[in-house]
């Protein structure tokens, strides 16, 4: 079985954490991407932080997925894929990031222990009301917007934003940005042409595919999300067919007539006349 018929479309889940979470070529070579983006500094070196993959606290799934690490200058990072489109979202991120910042410490320590702590969203879904794919927000003066508490820094990449573009016109950041959406075997061959790491992350993605306990998983974690979207879709399909009722007894009791109740609620005849 080919690794396209094995886990497209995007490779989130357990190839996301095994690719970045314990591989410090790939991790470095994809977070200076991000900074060199946004003329940031440079990754020398990481110590990663964590190995499990985190569930989300209300439903125990891993729509959630992180990699922590620890840069070489004591800034602490935080890679989070966010799989599902949330309404909480922006307050979760602020909550993942005071987890990042606070959790430096404890009781005996004092507040000039904690580092810079940046967090990196990756979102299959699009957040932010602009057409930029790579956002980065800090704390600024909202007078004259100069820059104050640099320990704060969160970015969103947003892969719905990204537009296919050639090979030689892209950054490092898109290439890994493509990589990271997966939309096809052939485009993940083509890019382990275009340099070392993408070969590396393409093998990685390949053995992490043939382990039939991780393949296990995936599945059981990909009929989870469908019948979650499922559930979701059910959902908002009854609550629009309840607000049409709404609406058609509201114009019946109004005396509107039943033409213009069809037009404007979208049931037939008899679905009116049971409202």
């Amino acid at each position: 079985m080919s690794i396209e018929n094995r886990i497209f479309p995007p490779m989130w889940d357990f190839a996301f954490k095994n690719i970045f979470g314990d591989n410090e070529q790939l991790f470095i070579d994809f977070v200076n991407s991000v900074f060199e983006d946004k003329n940031e500094t440079k990754v020398k070196k990481v110590v990663f932080e964590n190995t499990e993959i985190v569930k989300d606290h209300i439903n125990g799934k891993a729509t959630r997925l992180d990699v922590k690490a620890l840069l070489d200058d004591e800034t602490y990072i935080n890679i989070e894929v966010q799989i599902r489109d949330e309404k909480s979202f922006a307050k979760r991120t602020l909550y993942y990031w005071s987890h990042l910042y606070g959790g430096q410490i404890e009781s005996g320590d004092d507040f000039f222990k904690l580092k810079k702590s940046i967090c990196i969203n990756i979102l299959n879904f699009k957040a932010i009301e602009n057409e930029c794919f790579h956002n980065v927000y800090g704390v600024a003066n909202l007078e004259d917007h100069s820059r104050f508490l640099t320990d704060f820094e969160v970015h969103f990449l947003e892969l719905p934003k990204w537009t296919e573009k050639s090979y030689d016109t892209m950054s490092q950041l898109e290439k890994w940005t493509l990589f990271l959406k997966a939309p096809s075997e052939k485009v993940l061959e083509e890019l382990s042409m275009q340099g070392q790491v993408f070969d590396q992350a393409y093998k990685k993605l390949k053995y992490v595919s043939q382990d039939p306990v991780a393949r296990a998983r995936y599945d059981a974690e990909l009929k989870y999300e469908l019948d979650f979207n499922t559930a979701v879709r059910a959902a908002e399909l009854r609550a629009t067919r309840e607000k049409a009722f709404e609406m058609a007894r509201s114009l019946k009791a109004l005396g509107v007539s039943l033409d213009i109740i069809v037009k404007a609620s979208g049931l037939d005849l008899e679905q009116i006349e049971q409202a």
